[in-house]
């Protein structure tokens, strides 16, 4: 069953890495947190002790005749054995193996149907406190990005935390990448982001509730790359009424377009003012960017020509800081993408398609021919692929809302003004606000067929990284690839629909379990582009209902007790059904003993969604898949740990609409 559930992932495009070549790791959800846990705990503890208590009535009631004296028969047992509970405990322990071994089969019905009346009355409520125990604390997304790596003397070098708007003092976290990190001003926490854009016909703001905590550390060259990771607590929204207060919906507008040219996409994408930003290599030459430029953006003298020796061709290419990288004897351009302009919107997936269309040497494979050209600087022989020419590259921007209050982020909004706010309390200069136009940029890393990953918020805007998989020919229908990317955003939209009602705790990476286990771990985790959304159930508190409940199944527990020897007088059982039912009595309690001790581990789910999602880079960090709604666990010893996936709620409940695709 589990390999067809990876079998079932492979297929569904979410995870294309070789899967041998994982170390994976359980993880464990908490569903309730641990303080509900421990309430829970509590509570069957206190049944144990209720049912001894009903069992030691039962047989008492069952042994005198004297009815109307039960009571005060009754009352004086307790007292006389009851000095303490962990003393009432031990005696009714070793009173009821007593009474045990010298109950009639009359008297052994009793004290087994009490008992199982009670693990029943018992399960149900605590069933049923799965169902019901969804207490609000808040509608609240906790966001953790970390910025390691080496950064240019330009970068902005900040550690940005999007952390809980509960008031408290946001956590430091020492980091994957062992940041000794100081304990910062006041005023690096609890900032509201109340800047966001006013909806169109009210003056109203859409208050998604995220406050930035910013930490300014030097993470220069302490590791290779950057991590992003995003830590969420979720109550789902299909559980939410439709004018629920904290309700979130969203809808997405997805544009794609087919990018047509003969050069090298390197490792790097970025943002401003709206505008994506690919990085060309110059190594190989033949070029055709064609609508990649857009001439009508005036850069000034951040424009640079490039010209092509062998075709005669003038393009144009924006370079960084007025300036182009130089590596290998070749040149990176950056260039903008004029039919993937990016407006304002609340949360923007950006996706371009894994090609590789350079070889230093012959491909003699059909499918992966190669054309000899000669390298415009070095004057090598190399040899560029006659199918990797064109590059898909689709943007997905998002609309958050919430019905009841009829506010939505917008997909246009006022220019730069979040932004500014943003940016204006960072103490950023002027020229850094106004090229940084988001609030948050979504990206995705290793996953098929693309990849991106936020690694900086520099002065240039969102950077990010791209990491190729996988390879495709492009003799592939446009159609075809559009349809392969626009598959890959519609699987992070149940990662999308997870933060929409996402209630945090504030525990982040701590949360998963294991993850900070041992130093190697750490630095594995910190050397590879890391994507990673946390998924439990919120911390709560049993309703006061519940409470109530509890004293209501209480007496009828004691009623029972009364009621169940009157029937005995009426009813008359063979020692046939005595041993059915004590057979069905010890079923009972083995099933309600299990699911009490997987409740302890956190590994038991009653149709609660609750998952985990984890998607790393490297080959030895822990993987989570998630096919078909269902999230297959894998362990270091590389066995697939199914049944303790849970099943996910279906979200289809949610409005979704994916935009027609570009011409």
């Amino acid at each position: 069953m589990a390999s067809q559930n990876l079998n079932d992932a492979i297929y569904t495009g979410l995870w294309t890495d070789h899967i041998n070549s994982q170390r994976l790791l359980t993880l464990k959800t908490q569903h309730w947190g641990y303080l509900q846990t421990a309430i829970v705990l509590i509570v069957a503890t206190a049944g144990k002790c209720l049912w001894s208590i009903v069992a030691y009535i039962a047989y008492h009631i069952g042994t005198h005749t004297e009815f109307r004296s039960a009571p005060r028969r009754i009352l004086d047992v307790i007292l006389r054995n009851v000095p303490t509970p962990v003393a009432f405990l031990a005696e009714s322990s070793k009173v009821l193996v007593a009474y045990r071994d010298r109950m009639d089969r009359y008297t052994r019905l009793k004290y087994l149907a009490v008992q199982f009346v009670c693990f029943l009355l018992f399960a149900a409520v605590t069933i049923g406190n799965f169902f019901t125990s969804h207490l609000s604390i808040g509608n609240r997304v906790l966001v953790l990005s970390r910025g390691c790596g080496a950064y240019s003397a330009s970068s902005f070098q900040v550690q940005q935390q999007l952390r809980l708007q509960t008031g408290q003092r946001a956590q430091t976290y020492n980091d994957a990448c062992g940041i000794k990190s100081n304990v910062l001003p006041d005023d690096c926490f609890r900032f509201p982001m109340t800047s966001l854009p006013v909806v169109e016909g009210t003056d109203k703001r859409c208050p998604f509730p995220i406050t930035y905590d910013l930490l300014a550390d030097d993470f220069e060259n302490v590791c290779t790359n950057a991590s992003y990771f995003i830590s969420t607590e979720v109550v789902h929204s299909d559980r939410l009424g439709f004018n629920h207060p904290e309700k979130w919906t969203f809808q997405s507008n997805m544009t794609c377009a087919v990018l047509d040219h003969s050069n090298q996409i390197s490792e790097s994408v970025y943002l401003q003012d709206g505008n994506i930003f690919l990085n060309y290599s110059s190594r190989l030459i033949g070029y055709s960017f064609g609508d990649l430029v857009d001439n009508s953006i005036d850069f000034g003298t951040n424009v640079t020509e490039v010209y092509d020796p062998a075709t005669s061709v003038a393009n144009y290419a924006y370079t960084v800081s007025g300036n182009y990288y130089t590596w290998a004897g070749g040149r990176q351009y950056w260039n903008p993408i004029r039919s993937l302009r990016v407006e304002n919107a609340s949360t923007t997936l950006i996706g371009i398609s894994a090609n590789t269309i350079g070889y230093w040497r012959p491909v003699y494979d059909p499918v992966f021919s190669a054309t000899s050209v000669v390298d415009d600087v070095s004057g090598s022989e190399i040899y560029q692929s006659d199918f990797y020419r064109k590059y898909i590259g689709c943007v997905e921007q998002m609309q958050f809302c919430n019905p009841s209050k009829g506010v939505c982020t917008g997909f246009i909004a006022e220019p730069n003004r979040e932004a500014f706010e943003i940016g204006g309390r960072l103490g950023w200069t002027g020229a850094q606000v106004n090229q940084t136009l988001l609030p948050f940029v979504l990206a995705l890393s290793n996953f098929h067929p693309i990849g991106i990953l936020p690694s900086s918020l520099g002065p240039h805007g969102l950077q990010a990284s791209t990491f190729v998989q996988q390879r495709y020919s492009a003799d592939l229908p446009s159609d075809q690839w559009i349809l392969e990317m626009r598959r890959m955003f519609e699987a992070k939209h149940t990662a999308v629909r997870l933060m929409l009602d996402a209630q945090a705790t504030g525990r982040g990476l701590d949360s998963i379990p294991g993850l900070k286990r041992d130093q190697s771990t750490l630095e594995g985790f910190c050397s590879k582009p890391v994507y990673v959304i946390n998924t439990s159930e919120p911390y709560t508190t049993i309703q006061f209902t519940d409470l109530i409940v509890l004293l209501v199944l209480s007496s009828v527990v004691i009623m029972l007790s009364y009621i169940i020897p009157l029937v005995d007088r009426y009813v008359r059982f063979s020692r046939k059904n005595s041993r059915i039912l004590a057979w069905v009595h010890d079923g009972v309690l083995q099933i309600f003993r299990t699911a009490m001790e997987g409740l302890d581990t956190g590994v038991w789910s009653l149709g609660r969604v609750s998952s985990v999602l984890v998607e790393t880079g490297g080959s030895d960090m822990p993987r989570v898949v998630v096919s078909n709604g269902k999230a297959v666990y894998m362990t270091p010893a590389n066995n697939f740990q199914d049944g303790k996936g849970l099943r996910l709620k279906s979200l289809d409940t949610l409005p979704i609409t994916t935009a027609t695709k570009a011409n």
